[in-house]
């Protein structure tokens, strides 16, 4: 009787019950071989088996009583192991793992192939690639020496790789904000004295915006970047600025027809701080001093003589929120002589 089928399982060391379509039927060859021509093919489950041999029954079944083993042919037919795969990282230049002692093992990227080993004695393998972008999906099989493919083994890279330091722009006393950039999709944080004081996620360019209170001048804000995975950035740190008032300047309109008596504006404009408050002092050719306006938002002022001369308008500036110790403090200066004749009423 001849029979082929797949391998079901393993009876014995030389035994195979195999399935030919019909059922399951015992190759039994144990004990009963009388002429052997070379050893028992050695097959897994799922290879093919063809025998001819005496037609019986045993307690299981049906069996097939082989009177010598060239009368079994076997065939391997059977996929390997699906490989078991290490992880893989963005830093790693090589993927490791098992698979069927002396298969080929091959990785590929969207149907690429980036690389193939073959599995030693005791199925490891080394594949060496190039380095992979976080997220990659490699697709990894094993196939034997007769040409039986896997099914594919899938692995996606991981990102292990932390952001870069982000770019942070200045920050003074008076901002309620820290902004720069950072790698898109990152988590950014600012701390101060270990203190987290804001935090916010990058846009698709890699902005942010993080909302925080006022920082006094002089402190350290340390801020980082943290990835979808969880690495961290080192830290960028920017020193707290003082927002004062660098430089100041004054104009002057005259307007009117009087002898003297014309309408004076002063104009005061300047840099450095975004609220700025100015004060105003006249000085008359004597040295006397009158003040037109103590500190504040007000940046033009208006006066009109009572007497021809010479006169000198001040004007002193400072931030808003800076105060110093005496009530003359101020951080710019400037000042600007003119003359108001009675005969030209200027």
């Amino acid at each position: 009787m001849k029979v082929k089928g797949k391998v079901v399982s393993i009876f014995d060391a030389n035994s195979y019950v195999i399935n030919d379509g019909s059922g399951d039927v015992l190759v039994f060859t144990d004990g009963y071989i009388v002429n052997q021509s070379g050893p028992v093919p050695v097959l897994k489950v799922g290879d093919t088996l063809e025998a001819v041999g005496l037609s019986g029954t045993f307690a299981d079944g049906t069996r097939i009583r082989v009177r010598d083993t060239k009368e079994l042919v076997g065939t391997d037919t059977s996929k390997p192991e699906v490989p078991f795969i290490n992880g893989v990282t963005d830093q790693d230049t090589t993927i490791s793992g098992t698979a069927e002692v002396n298969s080929v093992v091959t990785a590929k990227v969207d149907g690429v192939e980036i690389g193939n080993a073959t599995a030693d004695t005791e199925g490891k393998f080394t594949i060496a690639i190039a380095v992979q972008n976080a997220g990659t999906k490699l697709f990894v099989t094993a196939t034997d020496a007769a040409g039986n493919v896997s099914e594919v083994a899938e692995v996606t890279v991981l990102d292990v790789t932390a952001p870069g330091a982000p770019v942070v722009n200045g920050v003074n006393d008076n901002d309620l904000f820290i902004s720069g950039k950072a790698e898109p999709g990152a988590i950014v944080t600012a701390n101060v004295n270990g203190k987290e004081i804001g935090t916010a996620t990058t846009d698709a360019e890699g902005n942010f915006t993080i909302n925080i209170a006022k920082q006094v001048a002089g402190a350290v804000i340390h801020v980082t970047a943290a990835d979808a995975s969880k690495n961290v950035s080192t830290d960028a740190q920017v020193t707290v600025t003082d927002e004062v008032v660098t430089k100041v300047g004054v104009t002057s309109n005259v307007t009117g027809n009087h002898a003297f008596k014309n309408l004076h504006q002063f104009t005061a404009v300047s840099e450095g701080s975004r609220y700025a408050v100015y004060r105003f002092l006249l000085q008359d050719e004597k040295g006397n001093i009158t003040l037109l306006q103590d500190y504040g938002v007000n940046s033009t002022v208006s006066w009109t003589p009572k007497l021809p001369g010479t006169y000198t308008i001040i004007v002193l500036a400072k931030d808003k929120y800076n105060n110093g110790f005496l009530s003359s403090y101020h951080e710019a200066e400037t000042k600007l002589t003119f003359t108001v004749n009675p005969s030209k009423g200027k």
